[in-house]
């Protein structure tokens, strides 16, 4: 509503954001900074920070705020078969069934909120009048986006488990606003970010983005990176359409339609599955190395507990 651009409310959200991170990290762990030969890691780390914020805001921008939603569900397969691929980690039957059908339910709670509320007039309605030019450019990025988040992930996997959260995700955010500003500087917005604050109401905004969909969004998932694989952190994004839903309904006196009550059971269906697989290996974990001989399966199950152990 201010009229500033993605990029000007991104400079002043991540401005926010880090202040709060570098302050925490000082407080907690006083001065420190990563050894050079980590300088790239976290450079890559504030990189995929920026490309998915920008991306992100672009995405709703380009095509819908559900679009944009429905497309980050994408990111646990995404995790999933990249672990597949590179041999991160042994993707079982309940393991994959888990996140597809987890996955699955919350399309459906999104699909059937969108449904709901678009349903009594057009206020709550995607914009039509989209071309098939910009809903695909709007796709394109979101891909991106996912695809960087993954990276984001990944790359924080390794960081945290060197170094105190709170470092990791201030060295991140530090990089991700130098990225920020350069990027506002080169498109011309840097001059309207004072518009992103020309309210309360637009000022809050940006408050409540840094302090809840930043700060406290990451830190969690940084703080679950530490003990667990990025297969099962990114299942968190995928919860997102659920807690909107279940606000609703408690907060806001929204009935739920059948649709999301359908996709209510298969998300908690594929919870089931999926920490039926984790437990499963676990204990094969734990049989492993109190009975396999150093060096054979007993590794291989000690690689899901630690994914910094390579084969």
């Amino acid at each position: 509503g201010s009229g500033a651009g993605p990029t000007a409310f991104l400079v002043c959200r991540q401005v926010l954001a880090s202040g709060l991170l570098v302050a925490g990290a000082l407080a907690l762990h006083g001065p420190q900074l990563p050894r050079r030969a980590d300088m790239p890691s976290v450079q890559r780390l504030g990189l995929y920070n920026f490309i998915n914020a920008l991306g992100f805001l672009w995405g709703v921008q380009l095509t819908t705020p559900f679009v944009t939603s429905v497309a980050q569900l994408a990111i646990p397969v995404l995790v999933l078969a990249h672990a597949a691929c590179c041999g991160r980690q042994r993707v079982t039957l309940f393991k994959a069934a888990g996140v597809l059908v987890l996955v699955a339910g919350c399309a459906l709670v999104a699909a059937g909120a969108h449904s709901a509320a678009a349903a009594p007039s057009a206020v709550g309605r995607p914009r039509g009048h989209h071309g098939s030019a910009r809903l695909l450019l709007g796709l394109a990025v979101l891909a991106v986006q996912c695809s960087s988040f993954v990276g984001l992930l990944l790359e924080q996997e390794r960081l945290v488990r060197s170094y105190p959260v709170s470092w990791v995700l201030a060295w991140a955010y530090a990089s991700c606003t130098l990225l920020s500003c350069a990027a506002a500087a080169a498109d011309g917005s840097l001059g309207a970010v004072g518009a992103a604050l020309a309210s309360p109401r637009d000022a809050a905004i940006v408050a409540y983005s840094a302090t809840c969909g930043c700060v406290a969004y990451f830190v969690l998932i940084a703080y679950a990176s530490k003990h667990l694989p990025a297969e099962l952190v990114s299942v968190t994004v995928a919860v997102e359409p659920l807690a909107v839903s279940a606000l609703g309904m408690l907060l806001l006196g929204a009935e739920p339609c059948a649709a999301e009550g359908a996709g209510f059971a298969l998300a908690f269906g594929g919870t089931a599955l999926l920490s039926r697989a984790v437990q499963s290996e676990s204990e094969g974990g734990e049989r492993g190395g109190q009975a396999g001989p150093p060096g054979g399966a007993s590794d291989q199950e000690a690689s899901f507990r630690d994914p910094l152990i390579r084969a």
